[in-house]
């Protein structure tokens, strides 16, 4: 995938491949124009890794919000798309509970059955090898 990056002081903009190091392009050119694009006026979380990082209980944070849903206290009125949860600035977010019944329990074992099958065949071809010492012939 290439990418668009913007470098130097005079903002020069140019093409190169995709690198693990890149940051995430930013999917709304600001606020408003997010909690507008079908979010029902929740403003979406941004999950990059230096937002992650830079928050206090970093791996907390993340859990938490992916996990921690909760009813509305009263007073507070969602539509049927908006879903409550105490740790993401503003509490409504338009994604429901993602960790949740069957769905992450085969998931789990789909990857459970891989990193088996990956230590296994690692193992085998590491049990298999033969090292043997053969000295040199004296002439």
């Amino acid at each position: 995938m290439v990418i668009w990056l913007n470098k130097g002081l005079k903002l020069q903009y140019f093409m190169r491949p995709r690198r693990l190091v890149d940051l995430l392009s930013l999917p709304y050119p600001n606020e408003e124009a997010a909690r507008a694009a079908g979010n029902f006026g929740a403003y979406p979380p941004d999950l990059t890794i230096y937002i992650i990082f830079a928050r206090k209980n970093d791996r907390n944070y993340l859990f938490f919000l992916l996990t921690d849903w909760t009813e509305p206290p009263a007073g507070i009125s969602l539509s049927n798309q908006q879903y409550f949860n105490i740790y993401f600035p503003g509490n409504v977010m338009k994604s429901c509970m993602f960790i949740k019944g069957m769905r992450i329990t085969i998931l789990s074992l789909i990857l459970l059955a891989s990193i088996i099958h990956y230590v296994r065949f690692i193992w085998s071809y590491l049990r298999s090898r033969q090292i043997a010492y053969v000295p040199k012939e004296k002439y």
